[in-house]
């Protein structure tokens, strides 16, 4: 997932899942509350959808 992210932008829930569509929904909030809680990345709610994006540099 970390992958999808780029410095500066932001992808839904929606965008992240239709880009990995291997990911049950499960699976993508788990990953989501993982990474979140590591600092790895930011979740914000933007009306009714999240969005996800880079809170700081990631080593890969």
């Amino acid at each position: 997932m970390i992958g999808l992210l780029h410095p500066g932008e932001a992808l839904t829930m929606d965008q992240v899942a239709e880009r990995l569509p291997q990911l049950t929904w499960n699976q993508l909030f788990q990953a989501v509350d993982t990474l979140s809680r590591q600092g790895a990345i930011a979740l914000h709610q933007r009306g009714r959808q999240y969005e996800i994006s880079l809170s700081r540099p990631v080593a890969q």
